[in-house]
């Protein structure tokens, strides 16, 4: 595993699928929040998609520009990401984060690999 230094930027914060264990950890909090889901199918798994996401995932066309698509990827922020006033993120789920969260930054796995930041020495 790679150990490294997170500067808490939120860009790794994205459209991520929760299992449906990791929903029931955190139903409560998502709830209290105003952040529903929507259940789906992914590889012959259940999952639980916040509906927010799922709702700009469906907007995306696969025939738009480049920088286009791009922005609008970009553009998918979880919703359980909160910035403070100077631009720092925070996870309001943070200890029952899902496990692809867990392992961002962690991993050597290229989807995993945060390119924001420099590995510690």
């Amino acid at each position: 595993m790679t150990d490294f230094i997170c500067h808490r930027c939120g860009r790794c914060c994205g459209f991520v699928p929760f299992t449906a264990k990791e929903y029931r950890a955190i139903k409560r909090e998502a709830k209290e929040l105003h952040i529903s889901f929507v259940k789906a199918t992914l590889n012959d798994q259940l999952v639980f998609y916040p509906k927010s996401l799922l709702r700009k995932m469906e907007s995306i066309n696969p025939q738009m520009p480049d920088d286009k698509l791009k922005a609008t990827v970009e553009s998918l922020v979880c919703p359980f990401l909160e910035r403070n006033a100077v631009g720092i993120c925070s996870c309001k789920i943070y200890d029952k984060r899902p496990e692809v969260c867990r392992l961002f930054g962690q991993s050597d796995h290229p989807y995993l690999t945060c390119p924001y930041t420099k590995a510690k020495k």
